[in-house]
């Protein structure tokens, strides 16, 4: 292909990609549209993971948060920066946690930390234990009583009451013994008070002979 015809097919190109007329091109043509599409694709998504990342440096590096720049430039040297306060930091500490350092790091130290750390939890065990229990026992108390048995129903007496006639008859009955009984008491007292004088007794009699 010359000049000419390379012109003319990256032209073709440039048009297809815009409407993405594959239809139109040869095979040729459609080919290399679709690696400059590809290309494109591929470089958008790199933009966009470069574009991600350094908005998370902005935010992890302190000095950037205020920053009102954010170039690329300047979010990798900040970095740089502060990668290196952090490195020196690091190296600070662990030259000061070492037994000769300082003696709360010494072996000795270090045993009785664990000790106290495993007397804390087993202290954290036994309230742990103790809330547990509290909750069980609310539960328990919580929960409605047993529902109480019925008492048994009380036997219906079905003798029947006295008419008005029965109960006349009694009370007339009753009075009847109780008169009965006063004319026997009459009778017996006066027997019991009658003269027993012999003289009267004979006189009375020979009244009667004559008679």
């Amino acid at each position: 292909m010359n000049d000419d015809e390379i012109r003319e097919l990256n032209a073709r190109v440039e048009r297809a990609l815009e409407d993405f007329d594959l239809e139109s091109m040869t095979e040729e043509e459609a080919q290399q549209v679709r690696r400059r599409v590809h290309h494109r694709s591929v470089e958008k998504q790199r933009r966009d993971g470069i574009k991600l990342r350094l908005a998370r440096l902005t935010e992890l590096v302190p000095s950037l948060s205020m920053a009102r720049s954010t170039k690329k430039t300047n979010v990798l040297q900040e970095t740089i920066k502060y990668m290196t306060m952090l490195r020196r930091s690091v190296a600070e500490l662990e030259t000061q946690m070492t037994p000769e350092a300082d003696p709360k790091w010494s072996a000795a130290a270090l045993s009785a930390l664990d000790e106290q750390l495993a007397e804390e939890e087993r202290i954290i065990a036994r309230v742990q234990a103790r809330i547990n229990a509290i909750k069980a026992q609310r539960v328990t108390r919580d929960q409605p009583p047993p529902a109480s048995t019925p008492a048994p129903a009380r036997a219906v007496d079905t003798t029947p009451a006295p008419s008005s006639s029965d109960e006349s008859l009694n009370a007339s009955s009753t009075h009847s013994s109780s008169a009965s009984r006063v004319t026997r008491r009459t009778r017996t007292a006066s027997a019991d008070d009658s003269p027993t004088d012999p003289s009267a007794t004979g006189r009375t009699r020979r009244t009667r002979r004559r008679t």
